[in-house]
């Protein structure tokens, strides 16, 4: 929904810049402020109303936005029981995965980023390719599906992830640990974030003084937030979680 959104608010600026329509015609014609409109224009949460009438004075239609909109959206699909169960096994798999994505889909670029030798490199990929996540071409080049992926509420692999950055946080709060580290990314539907923002929440209001400096980023693809679980002055102690070096063997 919030990519609809951010999509039809970003279709209804250029129409009003082609027509020449200022800020504060709109301004007037609403009967509000110019920094409402611009706030208007610039947030993901605004009504269906508002974006109805900032429509209309742009010339466009609501359901004509929305329906180019979801042309473009990419498809949103969750990991089957198979995938999400190796990743449990192979958590460093599923980091593999996220940078092959981050990285413009080129098993080169995170080799380098993070020295990965090239049978490291090729058994990921041919993993990946079993669990029918990538197509493994010559090279070590590859072909993605041009999907969004995420979790389904019976993931065992998120339970495990938010268990784990829970006790990442305790630690530090508790250790007053000072080294700095990012720990793990998932990739969650909007009412998981939520909840799992008020579980580490409440770790906070328990074992930290208000002035800790903390560090929280959403963002947003499709209708699943990517959600930097846990960023902390933390050491990690859990390098399965992080891009690492593999053998024959070892994703097996």
């Amino acid at each position: 929904m919030e990519r609809l959104v951010k999509y039809c608010l970003q279709e209804i600026k250029q129409q009003l810049k082609r027509k020449g329509i200022a800020y504060a015609d709109i301004a007037e014609r609403m009967r509000v402020s110019e920094i409402t409109v611009k706030r208007m224009l610039n947030q993901d949460d605004i009504s269906m109303a508002r974006l109805g009438v900032l429509a209309e004075i742009a010339g466009c239609t609501l359901s004509g936005l929305i329906s180019k909109a979801e042309e473009k959206l990419p498809e949103v699909r969750s990991f089957s029981p198979q995938q999400d169960q190796a990743f449990v096994r192979y958590p460093h798999l599923f980091q593999y995965y996220t940078k092959l994505i981050e990285l413009q889909r080129s098993p080169a670029a995170v080799a380098e980023r993070y020295n990965l030798d090239d049978l490291s490199t090729y058994l990921y990929l041919r993993k990946l390719e079993d669990l029918g996540l990538l197509e493994l071409q010559a090279d070590n080049r590859v072909k993605i599906p041009e999907v969004v992926m995420t979790f389904g509420p019976d993931s065992r692999f998120v339970r495990k992830g938010v268990a784990w950055s829970l006790e990442q946080a305790t630690r530090a709060l508790l250790d007053h640990d000072n080294q700095a580290s990012n720990v793990t990314m998932l990739f969650l539907p909007e009412k998981h974030c939520d909840e799992l923002l008020e579980e580490i929440s409440k770790v906070f209001l328990r074992f930290a003084d208000r002035q800790l400096d903390t560090y929280w980023e959403n963002l947003w693809q499709g209708d699943v937030r990517q959600l930097v679980l846990f960023s902390y002055p933390v050491t990690s102690k859990y390098p399965e979680y992080d891009v690492i070096r593999v053998r024959d063997g070892d994703l097996r």
